[in-house]
């Protein structure tokens, strides 16, 4: 992660902002096995080096996050064990496949979707809001509206 970077260690992220960056493993954060909770934080990254990077999560809470206007990367898989997000915003997203957030199938769990809104997020494939493959999230009271998939599920 060239913004952030834990693995088996636990973190509090409050009201942060993770702008264009580039590497490897999660373009923004990398938060594995860390049980890290984000609140109030803010993503918007431009590019990115390894298709559908810009986070790559298991085990974090995301509360009141915005999650926007990042580009060719895809906004986050999760090969999760129950990744949370909670009243986040996920809008103006591009990738291959799942533009708001893609889901890949987890160890143990599948993600949470709380209050979530899913807005004008844009998919070359499928998945314009959402894309799971392989992974079953929860999705309750979310607002999956003006997203685009080329070929199928342009919300989900």
């Amino acid at each position: 992660g060239n913004g952030m970077y834990i693995y088996s260690g636990t973190a509090n992220i409050v009201d942060s902002v993770f702008g264009a960056s580039s590497s490897g493993n999660g373009e923004a954060v990398y938060a594995y096995g860390s049980g890290a909770n984000f609140t109030g934080t803010t993503l918007n990254i431009e590019f990115g080096t390894e298709s559908g990077a810009t986070l790559e999560l298991c085990s974090t809470t995301w509360t009141n996050c915005n999650i926007t206007n990042c580009n060719n990367t895809g906004m986050i898989i999760t090969n999760s064990i129950a990744d949370q997000f909670l009243g986040c915003t996920f809008s103006n997203n591009a990738a291959n496949y799942g533009g708001g957030i893609y889901c890949e199938g987890g160890v143990t769990g599948a993600p949470v979707l709380d209050v979530c809104i899913f807005d004008n997020n844009t998919a070359t494939y499928d998945g314009g809001g959402i894309y799971c493959e392989g992974s079953s999230p929860t999705i309750t009271d979310c607002t999956i509206s003006d997203n685009t998939a080329t070929s199928y599920g342009g919300g989900v």
